[in-house]
């Protein structure tokens, strides 16, 4: 927003963003600010701080609003204070950068003011929904010139593509594969797909409410549960999948999965790669919880490889988006093997 700075009562640069004051449903607890303080870029911190120009939500920003990770998702956890800003899924132009770095980074080497950039978070996304937003200079990525796509879009990019990426890797595909992709029009899903294909998968079957969007991003087949149960569609198939990808259901998936014989077993190639552990629904409130919470996904993946025999093999996907792994996302949005997907009703 060109013009003068604008100045608080006290004397100090604000800004315009959406704020949450506490936790709770979305919808109830962001509200506009105008005079939130701007973010000021300090020296040796790594960062770069970038004019906003689109902010896309994550999952896990979600969770963090609804207050179900608050064992280590707190503002005072994170280093904010009430009310934060949410997310940092973001694509702006770099306004300031760190010139001397934190020691790891030195973000004068891979940017400077002008450029037009794609930035994530490591830990928590913070700051993002804003006029202006501090982004660690790792976790960002210069977009390529005559690139073609909008802010809106990269923002969308940010992290899904890459976890996407991520979960390709982990699952191994290979051309000639039967791939059935379990929520496959979300952010990770609908990237995979993309992947899936690219990649020479003979057959990709999405579990998905939105048929037109898959079959558009080449999906052979789509599942829509609300009418169909997915797990009896799959089960009829004439031959069984080599690989399911689980980004929505947790461990029934995996039940269903190994009940009616979807996925080959382990010692003939079956991988079970796990997005979601439990259930799409997550609360961590305690280091019980979270124990809870990772322990029987541990276990599923250490014991489905001595049962490989019978079993197909359990992974477990984790991972994080950073700086490189956007730029390989970028390399294939330039070699048209990737397209962002924005939801118009989001």
């Amino acid at each position: 927003m060109a013009g003068a700075v604008k100045k608080g009562a006290a004397g100090g640069a604000v800004m315009a963003a959406a704020t949450v004051k506490q936790f709770g449903d979305i919808d109830s607890v962001i509200s506009m600010s105008y005079t939130h303080p701007k973010p000021t870029l300090e020296l040796k911190s790594g960062n770069i701080l970038i004019k906003v120009k689109a902010c896309s939500l994550s999952p896990g920003d979600c969770r963090m609003i609804g207050g179900h990770k608050d064992l280590f998702c707190t503002p005072e956890k994170c280093g904010t204070t009430w009310p934060y800003i949410p997310g940092l899924d973001v694509c702006g132009t770099v306004v300031e950068v760190d010139t001397e770095g934190d020691g790891k980074t030195k973000p004068a080497e891979r940017f400077k003011v002008g450029d037009e950039i794609i930035g994530t978070w490591d830990m928590v996304g913070l700051g993002g929904m804003a006029e202006f937003a501090l982004v660690k200079a790792k976790c960002a990525a210069v977009i390529p010139p005559g690139l073609g796509i909008s802010a809106v879009e990269a923002a969308a990019l940010a992290n899904s593509a890459s976890h996407a990426l991520f979960v390709f890797e982990r699952a191994q595909i290979k051309a000639g594969e039967r791939v059935l992709l379990i929520g496959g029009s979300g952010g990770v899903g609908t990237a995979l797909t993309q992947l899936c294909k690219d990649a020479g998968a003979a057959y990709v079957a999405c579990v998905s409410t939105d048929a037109t969007l898959m079959t558009s991003l080449g999906a052979d087949r789509v599942v829509d549960y609300r009418q169909e149960a997915w797990a009896d569609v799959a089960a009829a198939e004439r031959e069984r999948f080599d690989v399911v990808v689980d980004c929505a259901q947790g461990v029934s998936a995996w039940k269903q999965v190994q009940n009616q014989r979807i996925l080959k077993v382990g010692s003939q190639g079956g991988r079970f790669v796990s997005v979601v552990y439990t259930e799409w629904h997550l609360d961590i409130h305690s280091y019980y919880a979270l124990a809870a919470f990772l322990l029987p996904p541990l276990f599923r993946m250490i014991s489905s490889w001595f049962t490989r025999w019978f079993t197909p093999e359990y992974r477990m996907y984790l991972g994080s988006a950073d700086g490189p792994s956007i730029e390989r996302v970028l390399g294939l949005v330039a070699q048209k093997r990737l397209k962002a997907v924005v939801d118009p009703r989001g």
